[in-house]
């Protein structure tokens, strides 16, 4: 049985192959009730867009990659799921890539979601310096990227970062006005910038 295409849609929802297209881009300017017809329609006939296809006209496919040190961080997992129910409905799908925290499978994994033409890329770093290098490589590709939880300080990328220092300043600040004077601190591998500004936060508030 042949597959169906974009026109047996665009026939079937009474509406263009032009307007099909638009809304499986996630393209913003279709009217809701066209759009919720055509993924009906879409779905009722089984159909499935060729993203090969797609990549080879946009050179760029419709994925964003998830590029993590640990998928099974509590922390990481809440960002991939954050993240996918966004871009789905953006017309967008989610890839992730665990890195296990090593500098060479990280490398691995972004030379291929390069080659993939990935749409754009969301990583925590494994080295915040030799990652830094990598990935202005990357950029220079085209490929847009924004990097979470950790810094790169050579490398001209958007950040989501949590406010290390005040969280926890507010932290030890909390446990000291309940009256605890011994306390430890947890903070994860020095050489992160996340362990390093909760150390600093936790001093601050010590000595404050």
């Amino acid at each position: 049985m042949k597959s169906p295409t974009i026109k047996d849609v665009a026939e079937a929802a009474g509406v263009s192959v032009a307007t099909v297209s638009r809304v499986l881009n996630g393209n913003a300017y279709v009217k809701s009730r066209v759009r919720q017809r055509v993924i009906a329609t879409a779905e009722e006939l089984n159909y499935r867009p060729n993203r090969v296809a797609r990549s080879l006209r946009t050179q760029r496919s419709k994925t964003i990659a998830v590029v993590v040190p640990d998928i099974q961080n509590r922390f990481f997992v809440a960002l991939e799921r954050g993240l996918e129910d966004y871009i789905f409905g953006e017309g967008y799908a989610v890839l992730v890539c665990n890195t296990g925290d090593d500098p060479d499978r990280e490398s691995l994994y972004l030379r291929l979601l390069v080659d993939e033409a990935v749409a754009g890329i969301v990583i925590c770093a494994t080295d915040e310096h030799r990652s830094a290098q990598q990935l202005l490589e990357i950029m220079g590709k085209g490929v847009a990227m924004v990097a979470v939880d950790r810094r790169l300080e050579n490398a001209p990328v958007d950040f989501v970062l949590s406010d290390n220092i005040d969280g926890a300043t507010r932290a030890v600040s909390y446990l000291i006005e309940q009256g605890h004077q011994r306390i430890g601190l947890i903070a994860g591998p020095n050489k992160y910038t996340p362990a390093i500004e909760r150390r600093m936060g936790y001093e601050k508030a010590l000595q404050e």
